[in-house]
């Protein structure tokens, strides 16, 4: 099996991204979960009882069509009915209309079943019902499985079931996938021959300062990637606009649901729209790294260091991945602080040669070691 661009991501970063996998995966993985031991295994479970029972004919003392107003307006209908029936010498009553109890706004159903019962009542007609005969209180005036409130939950459920295993698959396939080879290092004195700054490595340019350097990470940049987590975010979305509807169908529905997926999808989306509109600035010289961050041109978080702090600076290979056949690695360059903290001197910085390139550059210019 050919390896997989995640199996090169460092083992904090693999970890991590295994947890933030899982943790995607398991509310797609517990509503499939929900809708199945709700919402199909009973009345599949149901109808093959009831395929047991045995007829008999019941008086119908009421039936209506009960309708209760949806969150949105359009409103949930339950056909409801009391007959009563003789089973030997013993006489019962009993309200169960169908193999599922609830009202729900899927399809004509329970308009057409109210209607059927009203129409008996009305001329006095007996109805045909079902009754178990090993408890004869439990009866039912309908045993048929509701094909199109079925074929709703199974569909959700097989919808969410997907998304919920790939996503936990890949979770314990980075979990488990083998440590990646060393990161890059410097080697030598680079740079001799590089043409003069400003200059671009893949997302980041590169400026020179008097004694030193400056990193600048502009608005907008790696545009193709945030617009496809982007579009994850409003996957997210939609699910829980789809569960919303659901939720206006059957009342049974819980709003939590709506509620997880609704915030994964905004925090998908705002965490790359934030990296859209923001920039990075960091400055490297005798006076030490200070770095800048900003979100449309307003400061948004600075830190600074002496010199004296610094211990070294390190290129971070973060990932692989793949566009179009192509493998693309990704770096971040960082400084190592002696009080073992770190600084991230760049975001994601696109392509091994372009990453190589700043590094060496970086080393050069501005007087820190590698």
């Amino acid at each position: 099996m050919p390896a997989l661009a995640i199996d090169n991501l460092p083992l904090p970063y693999r970890r991590a991204a295994a947890w933030w996998l899982g943790l995607f995966g398991l509310p797609f993985m517990a509503f499939a979960f929900w809708l199945l031991l709700t919402g199909v295994w009973p009345p599949v479970g149901e109808w093959a009882r009831m395929s047991r029972w045995q007829p008999a004919e019941a008086t119908l003392l009421a039936a209506d069509l009960t309708v209760r107003p949806g969150s949105r307006g359009d409103p949930s209908r339950e056909a409801t009915a009391t007959y009563r029936y003789t089973v030997g010498e013993a006489q019962y009553t009993s309200q169960r209309v169908g193999i599922s109890r609830g009202g729900d706004n899927v399809g004509r159903h329970q308009a057409e079943m109210a209607r059927t019962l009203v129409g008996y009542l009305q001329r006095g007609e007996p109805v045909r019902i079902w009754v178990n005969p090993a408890n004869p209180t439990e009866a039912a005036i309908d045993r048929e499985l509701r094909w199109d409130l079925l074929s709703l939950h199974a569909g959700f459920a097989l919808v969410f079931g997907a998304i919920g295993m790939g996503l936990l698959f890949f979770a314990l396939r980075l979990h488990r996938a083998p440590l990646p080879g060393p990161g890059l290092h410097a080697k030598g004195k680079a740079g001799e021959n590089a043409p003069g700054l400003p200059r671009r490595y893949g997302n980041v340019w590169l400026h020179q300062m008097p004694g030193g350097v400056r990193v600048h990470l502009p608005y907008g940049r790696d545009l193709q990637r945030h617009i496809g987590a982007i579009a994850g975010g409003a996957l997210f979305l939609g699910m829980a606009l789809a569960i919303g509807k659901l939720m206006e169908r059957e009342e049974v529905v819980p709003a939590i649901f709506a509620v997880v997926f609704g915030l994964l999808g905004v925090a998908l989306s705002a965490s790359s729209l934030f990296t859209l509109t923001t920039s990075l600035h960091a400055n490297l010289d005798e006076r030490g790294i200070r770095v800048r961050r900003r979100f449309l041109g307003l400061p948004l978080h600075s830190h600074q260091v002496p010199p004296g702090m610094v211990k070294r600076l390190e290129l971070l290979h973060e990932q692989t991945t793949e566009h179009r056949g192509r493998e693309i690695a990704w770096y971040r360059l960082l400084a190592q602080l002696k009080n073992g903290g770190t600084i991230a001197l760049t975001d994601s910085l696109e392509g091994e040669d372009a990453a190589r390139g700043l590094y060496t550059q970086v080393l050069e210019r501005s007087g820190y070691r590698g």
